[in-house]
């Protein structure tokens, strides 16, 4: 018991500072390179803190065990939208950019939509997965293209804290240093965390399916969530809400698609709920964002309670 305790605390000490060297790399990438801070949000972040769930479903796929796979992107997409957003906004109101009202969060709803009705026949082939896995490489350049764009200081300002640095070789060297080293902490503090948790749990004498449907569900999504909450401490919304959008991105187009294509995805355990709760978070964040273009503290705790209550109504199960 110590022993997993221990784990425990270090998976969460990897995590937090895994984040603070993401983050702090990813800035300062975005300052040396003339990236917006929501494209680093959308692709840098958002790709880094979505290696676990990219890791599990590729380990499920490879073994044949699409249920995992399907009900890790599912359920990682719910607690995005839920929890990540909902503790980000929680911990300080998150401004909206524009871009993310008109063009990105319009895609993810589209990219849900279409996930949800392949997954209808509860099967994803491999035909299906190449869809999925070129509008991501479709989806990439068009973030790319847009976050070239000449940017106003407004959008630059999140960035004040960063050190900006003429885009020397050795800076952009350092930088992508400080990405690389963030994201193996978050892999390897998420990891750590389910394992030290799973065993403290086990040995109080929790089932395996309550631990999967709490522990582990929220262990993937750990990386995310310690990412987007330390972006919004250091008043980064940029960061920390294309890191949820694009994490949604993502576990769609590459995590669903990618493992689709290595070999087709059975999931007869998935219910009309998860997916529901799927689609409509991603739909209902579309006007929270519009309101006012900030998602406000007490929009913050809806999006956590809704969460909370998609754990209470599968708990049955």
């Amino acid at each position: 018991m110590v022993t997993s305790i221990l784990i425990l605390l270090a998976g969460l000490a990897l995590l937090y500072f895994g984040a603070e060297w993401l983050i702090q790399g990813a800035s300062a990438l975005a300052l040396s390179l003339g990236m917006t801070p929501l494209l680093v949000g959308l692709t840098v972040v958002a790709y880094g803190t979505s290696a676990p769930e990219l890791v599990v479903s590729l380990e499920a796929a490879f073994s044949g065990n699409g249920g995992i796979a399907v009900g890790n992107i599912v359920g990682s997409n719910i607690a995005n939208i839920g929890l990540v957003l909902g503790v980000a906004a929680l911990i300080s109101p998150l401004k909206i950019q524009l871009e993310i009202i008109k063009v990105h969060v319009p895609l993810m709803i589209l990219f849900s939509m279409l996930a949800t009705w392949m997954l209808e026949d509860r099967v994803v082939n491999r035909i299906e997965g190449g869809i999925l896995f070129s509008l991501l490489i479709a989806y990439t350049i068009l973030s790319l293209k847009l976050g070239k764009k000449e940017k106003s200081p407004e959008i630059l300002e999140e960035f004040a804290s960063a050190q900006a640095s003429e885009p020397t070789a050795g800076a952009i060297g350092k930088d992508l240093g400080f990405i690389a080293v963030g994201i193996l902490g978050l892999f390897l503090g998420g990891n750590w965390l389910i394992d030290g948790s799973v065993a403290i749990a086990r040995g109080i004498g929790v089932s395996d399916t309550v631990i999967g449907l709490t522990i582990v569900a929220v262990g993937t999504s750990a990386p995310e969530i310690v990412a987007a909450a330390v972006a919004a401490r250091k008043n980064q919304p940029d960061i920390a809400v294309g890191n949820a959008i694009g994490s949604c991105v993502f576990n769609l187009l590459n995590v669903l698609g990618l493992s689709a294509m290595i070999h087709p995805l059975t999931s007869k355990d998935i219910r009309p709920l998860d997916l529901g709760f799927m689609l409509g978070l991603a739909i209902v964040v579309l006007p929270l964002m519009k309101s006012g273009r900030t998602i406000q503290r007490w929009e913050g705790s809806l999006c956590l309670g809704t969460y909370i209550l998609y754990l209470i109504l599968m708990w049955p199960s």
